[in-house]
């Protein structure tokens, strides 16, 4: 259990790090400092990418994350940061997919518990694999309607499509 409250403190510091980041880039973008305002996100993302990258972090955590990369790439892009938008939605998918599709990574107890400390929820015995698809389905589907209204259409159909795939597979 101390391992597991080790492993919540350096969460909560790495998404503390990557929040002041974005909350730094988000002044300089009111005053007029783009610049300064795009390196801050990429800084926030680097931290991102720490966990991604570290495969201490079990999979329920990566998955959290990237479900809250792509929340902030939609609010990145409705505040018209394009660049930093794509930026935090890409890396969100590069995680998801790699994962394969068919056989999500097993969770261990110890990831479980985790997921249910950084969740503050306690785990509910359901099928992960159908849950984690669904989230994907949802993930791909916002995401292509982000790509449509950005004009990129044919990337927004092939992620329709993947979104489709997905949903008839749960079916």
């Amino acid at each position: 259990m101390e391992e597991l409250i080790d492993l919540l403190a350096n969460w909560k510091d790495l998404k503390a790090k990557s929040n002041a980041y974005d909350k730094l880039g988000s002044l300089y973008a009111e005053i007029g400092e783009e610049e300064l305002a795009q390196e801050q996100y990429s800084k926030a993302l680097e931290y991102y990418g720490m966990i991604f990258d570290d495969e201490l972090w079990p999979f329920s955590v990566k998955a959290t994350l990237a479900s809250e990369l792509m929340e902030r790439g939609k609010t990145l892009l409705l505040l018209k940061k394009y660049e930093s938008a794509k930026e935090s939605m890409d890396m969100a998918l590069d995680f998801l997919e790699g994962v394969d599709n068919e056989e999500p990574e097993d969770s261990t107890e110890e990831s479980l518990d985790l997921a249910s400390v950084i969740l503050g929820e306690g785990y509910e015995e359901e099928s992960e694999d159908s849950g984690y698809l669904a989230e994907l389905a949802e993930i791909f589907r916002e995401y292509a309607k982000t790509l449509s209204d950005l004009n990129r259409n044919e990337e927004a159909e092939e992620f329709t499509a993947k979104s489709e795939k997905i949903l008839r597979k749960l079916a």
